[in-house]
């Protein structure tokens, strides 16, 4: 191959080759953008499902607390249907702190198990 020809080749060959380098370049870039709009969203919907099912516990939950508190307050109301009564002038010490005297029916509840 001549002189003339043989540089034509060589700047062809390195112009093919940085082409090349730019098309490879830009394609990974377009896929790794692809890819991380991808990973966003699926990110979000995985969040927004999250949310969802951490929503739908704490409606159970609270539903299940209500009903608790409901069959509790039957069971106080049942238990405690005499009535209560205060009487601050009676104190008795619990845990050791004066507390006003709680009776039902003439009996005192304070401390009594």
């Amino acid at each position: 191959m001549s002189q003339p020809r043989a540089r034509i080749a060589s700047q062809l060959g390195l112009a093919l080759a940085v082409i090349l380098a730019i098309v490879i370049s830009g394609s990974t870039v377009f896929a790794l953008r692809s890819l991380d709009t991808a990973n966003l969203a699926t990110r979000e919907e995985h969040l927004a499902s999250e949310a969802r099912l951490m929503a739908d516990q704490l409606n159970t939950f609270h539903g299940t607390l209500r009903e608790s508190t409901q069959r509790l307050a039957g069971l106080f109301e049942k238990r405690f249907s005499a009535g209560l009564s205060v009487h601050p002038d009676q104190s008795v010490t619990v845990a050791g702190v004066q507390t006003p005297g709680l009776d039902l029916g003439g009996e005192m509840l304070n401390n009594n198990f």
